[in-house]
Formats: structure tokens, C-alpha cells, sequence
């Protein structure tokens, strides 16, 4: 029978965000859905033409999710509480994702913090080229991973051999700084408008099982 050592590997980066992603939620709420929908089309062209306003493409603007549901709400009427239909809401999730400039970032924040749609801002930070971080990730797992090997079996006593398995569960690499920024509201958009923005790098792992034979 063959003998074998298996390690696994984890692989650690860090990188600076260079992309930021705005993401912007719109609700339109009426109890005719003709009037709803009329509504939320109005945001969406008030928040088009505020971001066209501070030079950014409206096709940079994308749709990430749009949904009506039909909303309740509890009353109370005669010493009595009941849930009653509130009206059809529109909720229409928006993305725009550009190179990390703190120029720019200002512009976009004073656009949407300016739309009279009123949107919820998220902003988050992450890197363009995942590819070329995952790969980074992988090849510090491997290096990792075999300068175990040859520490184990040195103190052993025996010989690392040829590399026969290749152990590793494909996962989707959490590229996103932990800054975050919310602002639920424009008063609040302009105070972060004038701010200083640094995001903290971003820290990535992930692990990878290798197989030796010994000899």
C-alpha cells in the first residue's frame, strides 16, 4: 500500500478596495397598483437623473431586484386590532459600482442624498479583479501546504514524494472590505458626502488539502 501524507493549506491575502458598489433601495407604496407602479417609475427617473446630473451613464445604473407585494397593516378600531390590505409596494433594489476615487464617491453620495426619490444607501467596498485575488489565495494555500509537508516529514525522517491529490470545495471568496457605510436618509448622505473615506484592506482566505506520497 502506497503511503501518503495529506495537509491542508490556507492561503491569506490582503488587498486594498479599489471598486466601491452603491446600492440603492426605492419603495413606492399606494393602494391602486397602476398608481404604485407609476410611482416607483418616477423614482427610478428621479434617481437617473440626479446620478446623470454628476456625470455618471445612466446604463451604469443597474437593476439588481424589483418586486410588488401586496402590504397589510393592523388598526384598531372599536377596542379592536385588524389587519387590513395598506396598498401595493414597489421595492426596487439599484446598483452602481465604480473605481474608488474619493471624488467621485462624493459626487455619487450628493446624488443620491439630492434625488427627491429619497433612496436607502448602502455602500460597500471591494476589489475588480477577484480572479487575480482568488488565484493569490490559492498559491499561498499551496506554498503553505507544502512547506508543512516538508517540515512533517523531515522531522519523520522520510521523503516528500510526487504530489497525487488536489483536495478543495470551490467557494464563492468574500471580497468586500468590512468598511460599510448606511445612510437611510438625505441629511444624512451629505454628512457622509464630506467625509474623508479610507476603507480598511480586505483580508481573504481559503484552504486547500494536498496529497504526497512518502517514501
Amino acid at each position: 500500500m502506497e503511503k501518503t501524507i495529506t495537509v491542508r493549506g490556507v492561503g491569506k491575502v490582503s488587498v486594498r478596495p479599489d471598486t466601491a458598489i452603491l446600492t440603492l433601495v426605492l419603495s413606492a407604496l399606494d393602494e391602486k397598483y397602476d398608481t404604485a407602479m407609476n410611482l416607483a417609475e418616477k423614482q427610478l427617473d428621479a434617481v437617473r437623473e440626479s446620478f446623470c446630473k454628476a456625470k455618471f451613464r445612466k446604463d451604469e445604473i443597474k437593476t439588481v431586484d424589483f418586486h410588488v407585494s401586496a402590504e397589510r397593516k393592523t388598526v384598531h378600531e372599536n377596542g379592536n386590532y385588524t389587519t387590513v390590505f395598506a396598498g401595493y409596494k414597489c421595492s426596487h433594489t439599484l446598483k452602481l459600482a465604480f473605481g474608488l476615487d474619493a471624488d467621485k464617491l462624493g459626487k455619487a453620495i450628493s446624488a443620491a442624498s439630492s434625488c427627491m426619490s429619497a433612496p436607502e444607501l448602502n455602500i460597500a467596498f471591494t476589489v475588480k479583479d477577484k480572479t487575480a485575488v482568488s488565484a493569490a489565495v490559492l498559491e499561498s494555500a499551496a506554498k503553505t501546504a507544502r512547506e508543512k509537508a516538508s517540515v512533517l516529514t523531515r522531522a519523520s525522517g522520510v521523503r516528500l514524494g510526487e504530489l497525487v491529490k488536489i483536495d478543495y470545495d470551490f467557494a464563492e471568496l468574500n471580497a468586500q472590505s468590512p468598511t460599510r457605510l448606511l445612510s437611510c436618509n438625505a441629511d444624512s448622505g451629505v454628512a457622509m458626502r464630506s467625509m474623508s473615506i479610507q476603507p480598511e484592506d480586505i483580508s481573504i482566505s481559503d484552504s486547500v488539502a494536498f496529497t504526497w506520497t512518502i517514501e
